[in-house]
């Protein structure tokens, strides 16, 4: 489209008409934002891991602290690995992963907006799960 087109189009439409329906487009839910703003990050991690004060050592760095806790990693500090544990974006693919199961998916790509919208509330629902068993987890090591 060149911009003499654009321009019959917006004269056409109205601007505010055609601002509307690209902003109801972007915010239209895909397989590719359906866990825009509410998938689990480092930072809920993190905040449960500094309540129980699971990480003590001044040599571990942020990125291992946010990360679920294991007593059994061990890190390399020359390196600054955590080996034999969770990543930071592991939970977030686990719980992804189940929330598509639910539809007998490997991805979203074949969902329909409602399906979506179940999946959304289904990772809201699974996330919440896995911080409470989480900080339960936590809270029998002291």
């Amino acid at each position: 489209m060149n911009q003499e087109q654009l321009q019959e189009l917006i004269d056409k439409v109205g601007m505010s008409n055609l601002e509307a329906a690209i902003k109801a487009r972007k915010n239209k839910l895909t397989y590719m934002n359906v866990f825009k703003g509410i998938k689990i990050k480092s930072e809920d991690i993190e905040q449960i891991n500094r309540e129980y004060h699971v990480i003590t050592s001044p040599y571990v760095d942020l990125n291992n602290y946010r990360s679920p806790y294991s007593r059994k990693g061990y890190i390399d500090h020359w390196r600054g690995l955590t080996h034999d544990s969770l990543g930071i974006t592991d939970p977030h693919v686990a719980i992804k992963t189940l929330v598509f199961s639910l539809f007998g998916e490997k991805n979203g790509k074949r969902l329909d907006e409602d399906e979506l919208k179940f999946a959304r509330s289904a990772y809201v629902k699974l996330k919440e799960l896995y911080l409470n068993l989480y900080d339960l987890r936590l809270t029998e090591l002291e």
